[in-house]
């Protein structure tokens, strides 16, 4: 055995044996751990502030739903319609004649109808469409009477202005029927020479309805009343006529004798 070897169990023997009285060597403790400097605890994170919490969106109203479409009705087809008959055509005033009727007698001249007559009466005239139509009821006429102004109608005429007129046109009314009532009275001209007129209705003698029209023309020394009438009923259809008949109307001068009060009854 090696020297090295046996010196080291003795030393380990030595060691474990009881010290015999002597004092067990005291055991110097060991120099405390150095107490570590504690770590600073790190610092406490600010807390991050909790989201505001959203305000809730209120929710969209719920639409009202549509009614269903109601199924149309099936449209019952309509009864094929007859069609109209057309309107007639209001009967054309006959044509006024290029010839007219002329009275030199009396100095005047007027146009009228073809398939009218003149009757020359001496104190007037009538175109008449149909002359036996004058022995009852009311015929469709024009009666002209005219003269000089100074003894025409009983000299009524006789300085007069054409403001005058109508009111000698209403005096004369009463000869022209007891039964004639004249509407207002209009102011005009006819070829140039003042005139005053105004329709009228009344009564024939065996009371048939009439209507009509009476204008009263002053000339420079002449005078003329022109009177047309007709059945109530047919009026309306001969006053175009009558119209242009008045338009034609016009003094040529009379070496006549003077005519006075009218005393004509329809």
């Amino acid at each position: 055995m090696k020297p090295g070897f046996r010196c080291l169990i003795a030393f380990l023997i030595l060691l474990s044996l009881p010290a015999c009285g002597k004092e067990e060597p005291t055991l110097t403790p060991p120099p405390p751990t150095a107490t570590s400097t504690p770590v600073p605890p790190t610092d406490t994170p600010t807390p991050v502030p909790p989201t505001a919490t959203p305000t809730p969106v209120p929710p969209t109203d719920t639409p009202t739903p549509m009614p269903p479409t109601a199924t149309p009705t099936p449209v019952t087809p309509t009864e094929t319609l007859t069609p109209l008959s057309p309107t007639p055509e209001p009967a054309e005033a006959p044509p006024i004649g290029a010839q007219p009727f002329v009275n030199a007698a009396r100095g005047y001249s007027l146009a009228y109808p073809d398939g009218w007559q003149a009757i020359d009466m001496g104190e007037m005239a009538i175109l008449i469409e149909d002359p036996a139509a004058m022995n009852g009821g009311v015929p469709t006429a024009v009666i002209v009477m005219a003269g000089t102004t100074e003894a025409f109608l009983d000299g009524a005429l006789v300085g007069i202005d054409e403001d005058q007129l109508a009111v000698v046109l209403l005096s004369t009314a009463t000869q022209l029927g007891e039964d004639f009532e004249l509407g207002e009275v209009e102011r005009f001209t006819v070829n140039g020479f003042p005139a005053a007129g105004a329709g009228g209705k009344g009564t024939a003698d065996d009371g048939s309805p009439m209507a009509g029209y009476v204008a009263l023309v002053l000339g420079e020394a002449q005078a003329a009343m022109i009177m047309a009438v007709a059945p109530a009923g047919q009026w309306e259809a001969f006053e175009t006529t009558f119209e242009a008949m008045l338009d034609t109307f016009t003094f040529t001068g009379s070496t006549a004798a003077p005519v006075g009060s009218m005393g004509m009854v329809i």
